[in-house]
């Protein structure tokens, strides 16, 4: 998870109470050389990062980059919410 805000970052080590590996990353610099080593499973990426107003947008460029399965994992995503959907009607994914 990539979060410049201290305070917001440390909410999500709530995650890591419910078992999940969540490792934090406070600027997109520190961000990009540990998911080129190893790519996350899974990552929370805040837009704005410290001074780059949208440097949340180009380390989502660069990890797609890094990622030859992200294409999966977005298929894997729709069809969780269109399961989710059929199963309850009523709620509305935003």
């Amino acid at each position: 998870m990539v979060e410049d805000d201290q305070a917001l970052r440390a909410n999500y080590g709530a995650l890591s109470k419910q078992g999940y590996e969540v490792l934090p990353y406070g600027n997109r610099h520190d961000a990009k050389q540990a998911f080129s080593q190893r790519l996350p499973e899974l990552a929370i990426i805040d837009i704005g990062l410290q001074d780059e107003i949208d440097g949340g947008f180009t380390l989502c460029q660069q990890l797609r980059s890094l990622s030859k399965t992200l294409p999966h994992l977005l298929a894997r995503i729709a069809a969780l919410f269109r399961r989710t959907e059929l199963l309850n009607p009523r709620l509305q994914v935003i």
